[in-house]
């Protein structure tokens, strides 16, 4: 007769005989041996994943997904060491539960239940926690003895230094071992680097978003054996450490190349060294990403190689450079660094200042190019800084000041970003009253240095600062104004909105070239200051003036039509003078404004000249209509032919294009919008007195 199986717990030997057994089950285990195979190179993860491996330990790809602490070779046995990681800790769950069986606890401790066989589900890498009854902590190691052996489960995630990642890069020979240095070998000598910086730190930071000087010299400084120290001497793990410094150096010089002073060079010369800087800069970006090196240098950097390039009138490339920036800014953490305190360590101000001045350049990029902002501020809670001084009168530059207006400004330009390209709300004509109404509560808030009426006795020191910052913050204002309304200027004279929307965008294009008339006024810039190429503004003029243009088209007051007109003029004299500079010139931009604001202004004359032509016929002003409109479209092809002849490159069939899509060119745009403004679309070309009788 067979023997009967005994029972778990059916005798006092039983729970000895068990522990006995499991713990020569788990020996056994260890101590198989596999029949010999043949060898694998690769490692355990690798083989698993089926990449290709380079053979280290750890290798580039277990480094590069975080498990470089659980990287083994792989002995080409046709079981997964995962398996047998499976079978040690299912035994080593039994021998737990069998050495407390032994003990006689007659409760089980808490999460005793949770004890057994673990499911396949449960059962993964050695860096999960396959056995739950077993409380340890995420970061910290379980360390079980078998016999004479110690297995160890870790799930701690090693970080590794950019010099690390360097390291690997230079063994698997995707870069030279002197790569930085050969990155660094375009920045001009030291004597000359720090005349920059000066001129740097003077002029040009003070406009920007000023971070603190010494902060950036003390890093240059530490970097200097690096970046001119003796090329036979190695740099070991400092070189990748120092990259954002270089980065960042690269984006002042490209800034400060851009506007130096007369005194140092032409202008071209400075443009020409400016292009390469920002060059120079993009490939240190690209090795920094590489090599996971993430430093607020690196999100300046970016920051100001997206205002060199919005200079050059690329609001695109812009646009996705400071994308990078938000990227690397929301990697350090400086969109969650809550409200300002007021005592603020300096590091942790300067952070905060720069996701200011980043949100900032957010907003305005994305309203250029038509795209939605990069920064959900859903996500973000970083406040303004708080300001030091309580006298908001004070003729003097208040950092936290500046940085809590634009950031209010900020936010009114998302709001209309968010009625433009969101599905979720309603375009209609009370929402753009709401946000115009905003910015004219905005306009009347501002502090009293920064309003229209304010004036500066010393163009020297701060209160030249102030002035520049007033400047910019007008046009910025009168941008946003013009943007909010540009789309009821299509809709022509039959809109009743029409009308209000063409009084405000007038009076805020009138506005921008005010602002600009005053800074002339107001400001000198010798020879031995930056020139004023820092400042920007130059696609606000076009915009304003392209703006004033369309509005003058539908001006029932000839007075106030021959007033305006020679602020069109003023603006093609302007980019014609920019345009003969000799490598100024930045691409087509240059050329497509001259051409969109002389095709404007040439309808603008062809409207004065049909009014005066069809006034004096009352009662045969719907027969003359025919001829006017033929002779203004001639007098129109002959000046936009002399203005192509003048090195104006017109688009070729212009007036077939359709309407642009979101985020399509800003020049392609106008373009569609002022071909699109035939005489049918404009009631008022015709004079009203022709068209009633």
């Amino acid at each position: 007769m067979a023997r009967p199986r005994p029972r778990s717990g059916s005798s006092a030997a039983a729970p000895a005989q068990s522990l006995e057994s499991l713990e020569q089950e788990a020996l056994e285990l260890l101590g198989q041996r596999k029949r010999r195979q043949r060898v694998r190179y690769s490692c355990t993860e690798c083989h698993r994943r089926k990449h290709k491996c380079d053979r280290e330990t750890p290798c580039s790809k277990c480094i590069e997904r975080g498990v470089a602490d659980a990287c083994t070779p792989h002995d080409g046995s046709a079981q997964d060491a995962h398996d047998r990681v499976r079978q040690l800790e299912t035994v080593l769950s039994r021998l737990v539960h069998a050495t407390r069986s032994t003990g006689g606890s007659s409760s089980p401790r808490a999460g005793s239940s949770a004890l057994g066989t673990p499911d396949a589900s449960q059962a993964g890498t050695p860096r999960r926690k396959s056995n739950p009854g077993v409380a340890t902590a995420a970061s910290l190691p379980f360390r079980a003895q078998v016999g004479s052996e110690l297995i160890e489960f870790s799930s701690s995630n090693h970080g590794y230094p950019p010099s690390a990642h360097y390291e690997r890069l230079v063994r698997e020979g995707s870069i030279e071992k002197d790569a930085i240095r050969i990155l660094a070998s375009d920045l001009p000598s030291l004597d000359d680097t720090n005349a920059l910086l000066d001129v740097f730190f003077r002029d040009i930071n003070p406009l920007m978003f000023p971070f603190d000087e010494m902060w950036f010299r003390e890093a240059v400084h530490s970097a200097a054996d690096i970046i001119w120290g003796d090329p036979s001497t190695t740099y070991g793990q400092d070189g990748p450490n120092h990259l954002s410094v270089i980065a960042l150096l690269y984006g002042v010089l490209a800034l400060t190349y851009l506007a130096q002073p007369l005194q140092m060079g032409s202008e071209a010369r400075g443009a020409e060294r400016a292009a390469r800087m920002a060059w120079r800069c993009r490939e240190v970006h690209a090795l920094a990403q590489s090599i996971q090196c993430h430093d607020a240098f690196v999100v300046l950097s970016y920051v100001l190689l997206a205002r060199y390039l919005i200079l050059q009138r690329q609001a695109r490339e812009s646009w996705l450079v400071l994308g990078h920036a938000v990227r690397q800014a929301q990697v350090l953490g400086l969109h969650r660094m809550g409200k300002a305190e007021e005592e603020e360590a300096r590091e942790a101000a300067m952070r905060r200042v720069i996701w200011m001045h980043l949100f900032f350049e957010d907003r305005f990029s994305s309203l250029i190019v038509g795209q939605a902002p990069l920064i959900n501020e859903a996500f973000c809670n970083t406040q303004p800084p708080l300001s030091k001084t309580m006298d908001t009168d004070r003729e003097q530059l208040d950092l936290a000041q500046v940085v809590r207006v634009r950031h209010e400004l900020s936010r009114i330009v998302g709001e209309a970003l968010e009625l433009f390209l969101s599905d979720e709300r309603e375009m209609c004509y009370e929402a753009v009253l709401r946000l115009d109404h905003q910015l004219e509560l905005f306009r009347d808030a501002l502090p009293s240095p920064y309003r229209t009426d304010s004036c500066i006795d010393n163009a020297d020191g701060a209160q030249r600062h102030v002035a520049l910052h007033r400047f910019v913050l007008h046009i910025s204002l009168y941008y946003v104004v013009i943007s909010v309304h540009l789309p009821y200027l299509r809709h022509g004279g039959g809109d009743a909105a029409f009308e209000r929307s063409r009084q405000v965008a007038m009076e805020a294009a009138v506005g921008d070239h005010a602002a600009r008339v005053r800074l002339r006024d107001e400001l000198e810039w010798p020879a031995h200051m930056a020139r004023d190429a820092f400042v920007g503004g130059r696609f606000f003029y076009f915009h304003a003036t392209s703006t004033l243009g369309i509005c003058l088209l539908s001006e029932p007051d000839e007075r106030k039509v021959r007033e305006m007109l020679p602020l069109l003029d003023e603006f093609l004299q302007f980019a014609r003078e920019h345009q003969r500079q000799t490598g100024v010139d930045p691409d087509r931009c240059i050329r497509q404004e001259i051409s969109i604001v002389s095709l404007i202004r040439s309808r603008v004359l062809r409207r004065a000249e049909s009014r005066s032509t069809a006034t004096p016929h009352k009662g045969g002003g719907a027969a003359s209509g025919p001829s006017v409109v033929t002779g203004g479209l001639a007098q129109e092809q002959h000046e936009v032919q002399q203005t192509t002849a003048e090195g104006a490159a017109w688009p070729a069939g212009m007036v077939e294009l359709g309407q642009p899509s979101a985020g399509a060119d800003v020049y392609d745009w106008w373009t569609w919008l002022v071909s699109s403004l035939s005489p049918s679309d404009l009631p008022s070309l015709v004079d009203p007195h022709a068209r009633t009788n």
